[in-house]
């Protein structure tokens, strides 16, 4: 039987074919399975938030590629469902509105993963800063703002009859970084869960700072106190206020799209403008349009049966669905194998320690994250340990491996480090043996390292010199990083028993002790009266000959608990 051809020369079944297709990948079959992949995925990016914490959420599930070419076959599926509707009509304006909204709402979730960035920016009270830090990747370079953040003044309230704060702010003025006296806005008050939208005026992007974190305080005598503290010195304390710098072009557009979607909700169930009755919504034998059903859910000609079901899922629509769906499930059994060592104990209780973290109390899952990105650059570094495969670590999972056994890591690379002038200062090597590009430093090379030690004394002598004047260079910044980086690891997995490297604070508080005495004894007045004091007086030998017999072991190398005391 010969086919029916059209005067053009088209058959209509070549016709008919294009329309199927759309058909098919609008339809409701697709659209359940997909919301049904979807929830799946969300499903598996929560229970891996929970065991592995957010950045593995982020990196395994919500950044990933899969997720995202989900979220574009999604977007194809309600646009498809909108074209196989066209012409629209009135009655058909909730689901138009509906299925709009979600394709500005992905578009804009796409925005976001694309062009959006996280970064930390520091300040200290008193001070400017213009320069942030990548919050997901702490060896991209800084960000340079167009404007300087001042911090006037920072402001922690505690829980009554303990350390833990209840509540923290910054109070900051934004200037012009080209011409610093002139202020952009004044007396901006930043606090927890009270962000503040600023432009740049350099680029017109808009970013949304939050109140994330602090250090501090710092008072004086201490070493962090001199080296932040502004000229005036006439404060009883310093803190350093961390700021989240989110730029997210993508915010007005995924807004816009979830009012679309209520508009359309609301369109659909209360409004149903021109409605028809029961007998106009039968579709009348000959029809060629697309369904003027007032759902806007089913392609004309679907039927609900199974066997329609089933052979709708057969429709060529459908087989990107099955090219895909195995994929999405390889990436995320792919996202959950990189820690398959780890689940092998249960590291539940573990994760859900409390413990007492800066200023407040916290699960040690949120504890060693932070420390883990301080040290390592990321929540979950690629390790190779004692010549075995690289395998990928948890935070909490290396935080009790750094604390049970740290004999084992001293020869182990994790420092951040990746570099090339910082690696060249170590006189480390930047290549291995097959060619790939060295990120890390074991906390034996820096122990050992003629050039760290050098580079540090000459930063410390500048810093004397200097004064106030002092300022570090974009590499000598990444320098003190990682200097803190290796300080953070000796501080946790400091043994008082066994002879180590210098703490980091033990050595501060020698250093003030000792500038302390001295000046002291060159105060005349103090000496004269401590002399008259018979009791002062023989304190003050004893603390002098306390410090020499300190100094004398400092210089013997060995800080167990039992030599120093």
């Amino acid at each position: 039987m010969e086919s029916e051809t059209h005067p053009s020369g088209t058959s209509a079944q070549g016709r008919k074919f294009p329309l199927l297709m759309l058909r098919s990948l609008g339809s409701l079959q697709l659209a359940i399975l997909l919301i049904a992949v979807y929830a799946a995925a969300l499903v598996a990016g929560t229970a891996v938030e929970k065991l592995h914490g957010a950045a593995a959420a982020q990196r395994h599930v919500y950044h990933a590629g899969w997720f995202v070419a989900l979220n574009m076959l999604l977007a194809v599926n309600v646009l498809a469902a909108m074209l196989a509707r066209f012409p629209w009509r009135l009655r058909q304006a909730g689901f138009v509105a509906t299925h709009l909204g979600l394709l500005v709402l992905l578009a804009g979730c796409l925005l976001s993963w694309c062009c959006g960035s996280r970064a930390i920016l520091p300040i200290v009270e008193g001070r400017t800063a213009h320069r942030a830090y990548a919050e997901d990747n702490p060896d991209a370079p800084p960000v340079e703002l167009g404007f300087q953040v001042r911090l006037r003044r920072f402001r922690r309230k505690l829980d009554p009859g303990s350390a833990m704060p209840s509540h923290y702010s910054s109070r900051v003025d934004f200037l012009d970084r080209g011409d610093p006296p002139n202020v952009l806005r004044e007396g901006v008050e930043i606090k927890l869960n009270r962000p503040v939208d600023f432009t740049d005026p350099s680029n017109g992007r808009t970013y949304r700072l939050f109140q994330s974190g602090f250090d501090g305080p710092w008072f004086p005598g201490q070493a962090m106190f001199d080296h932040h503290a502004d000229e005036k010195r006439d404060r009883g304390h310093v803190y350093m206020s961390k700021l989240s710098l989110n730029y997210d072009p993508g915010r007005l557009w995924k807004n816009l799209g979830s009012l679309l979607i209520i508009a359309g909700i609301v369109m659909v169930y209360y409004i149903r403008p021109g409605r028809r009755s029961a007998n106009s919504r039968r579709p009348s034998d000959n029809s060629r349009g697309p369904s003027d059903n007032s759902r806007g859910l089913t392609a004309p000609g679907d039927n609900p049966s199974k066997n329609s079901i089933f052979r709708g899922l057969l429709a060529p629509g459908y087989l990107l669905l099955w090219i895909i769906l195995p994929l999405l499930l390889v990436g995320l059994s792919a996202g959950e194998a990189r820690s398959d060592d780890a689940e092998r104990l249960d590291w539940g209780h573990w994760r859900r320690l409390p413990v007492f973290g800066v200023g407040r109390a916290e699960p040690l899952d949120t504890f060693a994250r932070k420390a883990v990105v301080k040290i390592c650059g990321r929540a979950e570094p690629l390790l190779a340990v004692e010549g075995g495969r690289p395998r990928r670590f948890t935070a909490p999972e290396l935080l009790f491996a750094w604390l049970t056994e740290p004999e084992k890591w001293e020869d182990v690379p994790f420092l951040a480090a990746a570099d090339p002038w910082l690696r060249g200062v170590l006189d480390l090597p930047l290549i291995d043996e097959a060619g790939q590009p060295l990120r890390f430093a074991a906390p034996a090379q820096l122990a050992a390292n003629e050039g760290f030690a050098r580079y540090w004394d000459s930063l410390q002598q500048r810093a004397e010199s200097e004064g106030k004047d002092f300022q570090l260079t974009a590499e000598e910044e990444r320098l003190v990083k990682l200097i803190d980086a290796y300080g953070l690891y000796r501080r946790l997995t400091f043994d008082s028993q066994s002879p180590k490297d210098m703490p980091w604070r033990f050595y501060q508080r020698k250093l003030s002790a000792e500038d302390a005495w001295r000046a002291l004894i060159a105060d005349g007045e103090c000496m004269r009266r401590i002399k008259e004091n018979t009791e002062v007086r023989d304190a003050m030998i004893e603390n002098g000959k306390t410090l020499n017999n300190l100094r004398r072991k400092v210089q013997e190398q060995d800080f167990s608990r039992s030599n120093v005391e």
